[in-house]
């Protein structure tokens, strides 16, 4: 009888520990953390960007990718979300931009608790068209077409 006392406590003492950890766990998911986007390869129409998810705030890392807007402070609500796929290493490329416009682009992060927003790069495409072939200016009048 006195076995099955001690048995029965020892039992939900295990219940209530578990519990306590399980809810203390929950309790330390915090937001996710993003780097500073890299633009990189800068053409007339596109551009390469790349960011890192930094920390997924000890929760499940749902979204990640890049915003880019022609206003600055890209949002999920006022700019164009290219998709990562939830990956902590984000390489994109954006595209279908207007020449010689400039654009903001920040990276940003989405786990159990929230979003979270990288700081913001502009950058400004190129005038690269001439005779219908796209080019980049390697300088000193020199140019070298992206395609063949």
């Amino acid at each position: 009888m006195i076995m099955k006392k001690i048995l029965l406590s020892i039992t939900l003492a295990c219940t209530f520990i578990v519990a306590g950890a399980q809810t203390e766990l929950k309790q330390k998911i915090e937001l996710p953390e993003v780097s500073a986007v890299a633009v990189s390869t800068i053409r007339s129409k596109s551009a390469g960007v790349t960011a890192n998810v930094t920390s997924k705030g000890n929760g499940t890392l749902l979204e990640s990718g890049i915003l880019c807007s022609a206003n600055s402070t890209p949002t999920s609500e006022n700019s164009t979300k290219y998709d990562a796929e939830k990956s902590m290493s984000i390489s994109l490329r954006v595209k279908n931009l207007t020449p010689m416009s400039t654009y903001y682009v920040r990276a940003y992060a989405t786990n159990n608790k929230g979003t979270t927003y990288g700081e913001e790069v502009a950058f400004t495409t190129r005038n690269g068209v001439e005779n219908g072939y796209e080019y980049v200016d390697l300088g000193l009048s020199v140019k070298w077409a992206t395609m063949n």
